[in-house]
């Protein structure tokens, strides 16, 4: 995914808001391009099974409390 000239205005938009401090272009684009590798590298969808996995150790924890 490459980032478009806009997804870098509305990070900077995002980060000064969230941390008070203005970057410059070529550091939002550094630190939007390092935020969207670490998710890439850890972001992973369920399966229907591990959903329905952890959707019963859910309940079973649930009905124990």
């Amino acid at each position: 995914m490459s980032l478009t000239p806009g997804h870098i205005e509305k990070f900077k938009i995002l980060y000064k808001q969230q941390f008070g401090i203005d970057l410059s272009t070529e550091e939002a684009t550094d630190k939007a391009t390092r935020l969207l590798q670490l998710v890439k590298h850890i972001y992973k969808p369920m399966t229907q099974e591990e959903y329905a996995t952890v959707s019963a150790e859910l309940e079973e924890l649930r009905q124990s409390a």
